[in-house]
């Protein structure tokens, strides 16, 4: 299954990076996730032990992620039932507030019976990952929910003392804090 898709979505491209970075937060707001760790940091990424759900399957798998703050997520994964398990995140500031995502999306497993019942079940995934990302931005800004650990705070942008920068974020990932 291979999906591509671009949206401008009405909040600051730093934030929704910072959503898309902190997989571990997945569970709580993605249908298919049901757990998400990471084991490992690196200067320039993480790998990340999860397990998604598919009808009544579970696939386990562990995947590799680069992240290029604020413009890029990368997202690998070619073992346990993934063949191949690519999500390629751009973040594009257009805007005061506004920033263009776009998400290249390819999932295939290696059961032909999982591949059929992921496609009938989450057939648009690519559109729907961008607007449960989107929908949990809005959740930030409005403070129903926690931002992401090197996110503003919650209900609006925060100052330049207060906001951690890209560079914050790169030196959080670096030093393996969460």
């Amino acid at each position: 299954m291979r999906q591509s898709v671009q949206r401008v979505v009405p909040h600051e491209r730093d934030r929704v990076f910072d959503l898309v970075a902190d997989v571990e937060a997945y569970p709580s707001f993605l249908p298919l996730w049901k757990t998400a760790r990471i084991i490992d940091r690196t200067a320039d990424g993480y790998r990340t032990r999860q397990s998604l759900g598919i009808g009544p399957a579970t696939l386990d798998f562990t995947s590799t992620t680069a992240v290029t703050p604020p413009d890029r997520i990368v997202v690998t994964a070619r073992d346990g039932p993934m063949r191949d398990l690519r999500m390629v995140w751009t973040f594009e500031e257009v805007g005061p507030g506004q920033c263009r995502v776009s998400l290249d999306l390819v999932v295939e497993v290696r059961s032909r019976i999982l591949q059929k019942l992921l496609q009938a079940t989450y057939g648009e995934m690519a559109p729907r990952l961008v607007s449960n990302f989107e929908a949990r931005a809005r959740a930030v800004a409005r403070g129903e929910v926690e931002p992401p650990p090197s996110g503003a705070p919650a209900g609006g942008s925060a100052s330049p003392s207060t906001a951690p920068s890209v560079t914050d974020n790169r030196r959080r990932l670096s030093e393996g804090k969460r």
